[in-house]
């Protein structure tokens, strides 16, 4: 085997072992991503999993950072191409709703690291959750100055707001199982946006 296939095939098992992860904590929570979860669900031996990353806060670190990715790809970038102001505020709250409602959003949530042991896990996830309700901010006042939004008011709180909508949009779809939340979700977004 030559070096270079060996480093590929290391490469796709770490891939392998984060993607595992990821779809374990969308679906269940972060804490579900234990080692011997892992393991077992990629029939591995658990040294097996965790030497590509050295540490599983390494590992669980590596697993948020392909959650920024997945969510960024998935609810910026579309909405990226929008003009700036209210039309890319309104195609970010599509996207995210359509992101909450899709597979890979099914029924855990990378809040629920809040209660994660390793204090590097809860600062990442509140980092990326912080950083993205920033640039909800950022895109507010970018409305603002385009003259989409009234001018008065904190950016901060119309981004908790909308934030806060999504969140309960997630509730409503997983708890409540109700197949109009994303409908529900979008109106109260465009109330607060107009």
């Amino acid at each position: 085997m030559s070096p270079r296939s060996s480093v590929a095939g290391a490469a796709k098992t770490r891939s392998k072992i984060v993607t595992t992860a990821l779809r374990i904590a969308a679906n269940e929570g972060f804490q579900a991503t234990t080692l011997g979860r892992l393991a077992g669900e990629l029939r591995m031996s658990k040294s097996g999993v965790i030497g590509p990353f050295g540490t599983m806060d390494e590992l669980q670190l590596e697993t948020v950072r392909e959650a920024i990715e997945a969510f960024t790809l998935a609810v910026w970038k579309p909405a990226a191409r929008e003009t700036p102001g209210l039309p890319r505020l309104l195609r970010i709250c599509e996207t995210w709703l359509d992101y909450i409602s899709g597979t890979s959003y099914v029924g855990g949530c990378f809040t629920s690291a809040e209660h994660h042991p390793s204090q590097a896990v809860r600062a990442a996830v509140a980092d990326a959750l912080r950083g993205w309700r920033q640039a909800l901010a950022s895109d507010v006042e970018v409305a603002r100055l385009a003259g989409d939004l009234r001018p008065e008011g904190d950016a901060m709180d119309v981004a908790f707001e909308l934030n806060a909508i999504a969140l309960g949009a997630a509730q409503a779809r997983r708890l409540d199982l109700d197949p109009v939340a994303d409908q529900r979700a979008m109106r109260a977004m465009r109330r607060v946006l107009t």
